[in-house]
């Protein structure tokens, strides 16, 4: 469950990956010049455009990286928390997305 946003970002009218750290074109790393997002949060709305609920699947962890080997997700609706599986997040009709930053 991760996006590359690096095709659709540019820096300074030129196309970001082609551009160092330094903001120097020649300083680049091509290899590491991906922009990774992992999906962290869902919201998903039950019902119609006049009412409903909203419920939200979230990645946790123990640590500080939700990429770890235990993290996991639980899915949360007004006072239940339980734990689900990542098939769950994927099927279920997704309102909001939320995403994190992948540090490389």
């Amino acid at each position: 469950m991760e996006l590359d946003m690096s095709p659709f970002c540019a820096f300074g009218g030129q196309d970001w990956r082609a551009v160092g750290s330094d903001g120097n074109p020649s300083s680049c790393d091509l290899k590491s010049s991906k922009m990774m997002y992992d999906l962290c949060a869902v919201i998903e709305h039950h019902g119609g455009a006049i009412g409903g609920h909203y419920s939200t699947f979230r990645k946790v962890s123990s640590g500080p990286d939700r990429r770890d080997i235990d993290a996991h997700w639980v899915h949360a609706s007004d006072v239940l928390v339980e734990e689900t599986t990542p098939d769950k997040v994927l099927a279920c009709e997704a309102y909001l997305l939320f995403y994190e930053r992948r540090e490389l």
